[in-house]
């Protein structure tokens, strides 16, 4: 869990973590975060790295101005998961099996 890893939690706002289509992988991690400050996705994964293990890691970090929420205010997982596909599908780095 990342909001479990401090050095990087008080570095962003809010984090959503979503399972992406991939053609070689079947399906990668990809999280979306807010942040607070600017941090490069280098110091995002080593900040994860001593609290969560390889294969829960995410493969992609794509960095939000807000995620999305529905009425009750929790976080769209469907609508984020389908924003994540479209912006690695547009950047050439995940696709749709």
């Amino acid at each position: 869990m990342i909001r479990a890893c401090p050095t990087v939690m008080n570095r962003l706002i809010d984090v959503c973590v979503v399972g992406v289509p991939d053609w070689e992988w079947g399906e990668v991690v990809t999280a979306l975060v807010v942040v607070r400050e600017d941090i490069s996705t280098g110091e995002l994964r080593d900040g994860i790295a001593p609290f969560l293990s390889s294969y829960k890691r995410p493969k992609f970090w794509l960095k939000c101005t807000q995620l999305p929420r529905n009425t009750q205010d929790k976080i769209n997982r469907p609508l984020a998961q389908e924003i994540a596909l479209l912006e690695l599908t547009r950047q050439g780095k995940s696709g749709q099996p």
